[in-house]
């Protein structure tokens, strides 16, 4: 029995392990979020993004997983934005909703090597590899590969910095675009989930959504759904600031899977407990009947 006890802990462990070791970038587990902001303007506008793979389909008799995004802090809706896939040397393609598109990643480098970049988003060009390091990725405390390159056929574009298992700094979908330099923005990646659990956090931005273009999602004037304390990691208490004819508290996962439902009746407290969850970011939104009446996210340790 100890033997039992011992061998399927290891597997968990080696499973844990395993799954936050994760260096593929076209996998259905993963969500990234990138910030598009200004720079130049008085306001510094900010808008946030996020970006996920999911559900086959079949182009030119090769596999791509769609890609999604979404503008939606809350990532409950999302638009179908290309299709992307890996092949047998972890070379990774992208085709926009058009089919136009081609390579936007090859991890397998040395320094020196150079190869085209087809990201429809952009253009056609060519990079060059400056060098090869590795670099201490936060919350994840794991070294990974680090490769920065440029087109080596002009000299006022900025080097782009590639993390594998990450993408680009400019955005798991916006390969070469540090490289090359949009006119009036730049855009940088926050952050990387894998199976819910947080990866990658952008040592230079404290938030893994920014935006000054968003308005509030709840019609109150007030907040009426509240969890505390926050991370849930042993016990936390849901507090409802509103009478309710038939509430309903409904716990939604990032990749969109409802995991909990709760009803609620006129109850200012509830609690939730962590063994009820896995570790991860959930949405918590609250319902009168039919009508949404607040949402909030829920963090798990």
């Amino acid at each position: 029995m100890k033997k039992l006890i011992l061998i399927l802990v290891l597997a968990g462990f080696f499973y844990s392990a395993n799954a936050q070791d994760n260096l593929e970038i076209v996998d259905p587990g993963k969500m990234w979020s990138y910030m598009d902001h200004v720079t130049w303007m008085p306001s510094f506008d900010k808008k946030t993004y996020y970006h996920k793979f999911n559900g086959d389909t079949i182009i030119d008799q090769m596999t791509y997983l769609k890609v999604w995004q979404s503008e939606d802090e809350y990532y409950q809706d999302w638009v179908h934005y290309g299709y992307i896939r890996s092949d047998e040397n972890g070379d990774v393609y992208f085709l926009n909703n058009i089919f136009y598109g081609g390579l936007i990643y090859r991890f397998d480098v040395q320094v020196g090597d150079t190869f085209t970049i087809y990201n429809p988003h952009l253009y056609e060009f060519q990079v060059e590899v400056l060098s090869l390091d590795s670099v201490l990725i936060s919350p994840l405390e794991q070294y990974r590969k680090r490769i920065v390159i440029a087109d080596p056929n002009i000299g006022w574009n900025e080097p782009e910095t590639w993390i594998e298992g990450v993408g680009s700094m400019a955005g798991i979908i916006n390969s070469g675009f540090h490289a090359h330099l949009l006119t009036g923005g730049v855009v940088t990646v926050l952050c990387e989930w894998q199976d819910g659990t947080k990866v990658f956090s952008h040592p230079d931005w404290s938030s893994c959504f920014m935006t000054t273009v968003s308005t509030p999602e709840n019609p109150e004037n007030e907040p009426v759904l509240t969890i505390f304390p926050m991370p849930l990691e042993n016990n936390s208490v849901i507090k409802i600031n509103k009478q309710l004819n038939d509430g309903r508290i409904v716990f939604v996962d990032m990749f969109g899977k409802t995991v909990k439902e709760m009803a609620t009746s006129n109850e200012e407290t509830i609690s939730i407990q962590r063994d009820s969850f896995s570790p991860g970011i959930y949405i918590v939104s609250l319902y009168d009947e039919s009508r949404f009446v607040d949402r909030v996210k829920l963090l798990v340790k």
